[in-house]
């Protein structure tokens, strides 16, 4: 008997698993210009706690900030291994810049003040990221190709060894979409991501919409921009996402911090007293290990 060929299209079921997946402000303050020896870090971190990012700071996770240099326009920075918060400053500006990343997002969306934190930065925002993850088997590629609004036409294509992206919109505009999917065995591979990215006056529009009307208008709007007509996003409802961000847990904070702190002094002070030789050291225990992984050894 000859095979029959099932041509009906394939149904989608399930939801869009959507959240805010990413939030920045800035604080204005004069006070933290410039700062050579990064000594303004307590009047950058005091800004910030008074607003409802404060709430989610105890005793413990005020210790498991790691102070670096900045990047950008910025001085410094100072970044939580608990929640992911990374602040901002020093150099020209007369500001601190707050960035909140998904794992920061979701512990605020936990006590119920992610909202909160919006609200009382509205009109400070510079960035919201809205997203959605679907469970579904398409390539990135295959997602965009069905659009039915494309005065957007920007549209590049990344392949790497965690993944596939697609950006539609330049990256340098307020606005853009990407269209991501981790390859396996990545615990996110089963989800394709779609994600909207506002920056500036874009944002605080977006964000405006978030908190009038809610999420489901919010997720729907920013689709509307990009004429999303997949069957996988025009024929699922909107909900929230209970898809948990990567983060550290707070025993593994502290082992981080250890790492970083306690381990490197006592290696340097053994090896300068004669205890140990840390060439020796790092070729027994470390050498064949990174090589092994493609790494490069340290330079001597």
């Amino acid at each position: 008997l000859p095979m029959k060929i099932d041509l009906r299209p394939p149904t989608y079921g399930g939801a869009r698993a959507s959240k805010v997946d990413y939030v920045a402000f800035t604080i204005p303050s004069l006070l933290v210009q410039e700062d050579e020896a990064g000594s303004r870090w307590p009047i950058a971190y005091a800004l910030v706690m008074d607003t409802p990012l404060g709430r989610i700071e105890d005793e413990e996770t005020r210790t498991l900030w790691q102070l670096n240099k900045g990047r950008g326009f910025y001085r410094w920075m100072c970044h939580n291994l608990d929640s992911n918060l990374t602040i901002h400053w020093g150099g020209n500006n007369s500001h601190v810049y707050v960035e909140c990343t998904g794992q920061t997002c979701e512990k605020l969306r936990s006590v119920g003040i992610l909202d909160d934190l919006i609200k009382s930065q509205l009109t400070s925002l510079s960035r919201i990221d809205l997203c959605s993850d679907l469970n579904i088997e398409d390539k990135p590629s295959d997602f965009v190709k069905e659009r039915e609004n494309r005065r957007i036409k920007a549209q590049s294509f990344i392949l790497s060894a965690d993944g596939e992206t697609v950006y539609i919109g330049s990256r340098k505009n307020e606005r853009y979409a990407r269209v991501y999917r981790y390859h396996k065995p990545h615990p996110r591979a089963p989800y394709l991501h779609v994600e909207h990215v506002f920056h500036g006056a874009s944002a605080r529009v977006a964000a405006a919409t978030l908190l009038s009307e809610g999420l489901t208008a919010a997720i729907e709007g920013a689709g509307r921009i990009y004429g999303w007509s997949h069957p996988a996003w025009k024929g699922t409802a909107v909900e929230a996402s209970k898809i948990p961000a990567a983060k550290y847990d707070r025993q593994g904070g502290g082992t981080v911090r250890w790492l970083y702190t306690t381990v490197p002094q006592a290696l340097l002070q053994s090896h300068a007293t004669g205890l140990i030789d840390l060439q020796s050291w790092y070729e027994k225990f470390l050498k064949s290990t990174l090589e092994g992984q493609g790494a490069s050894p340290p330079e001597d």
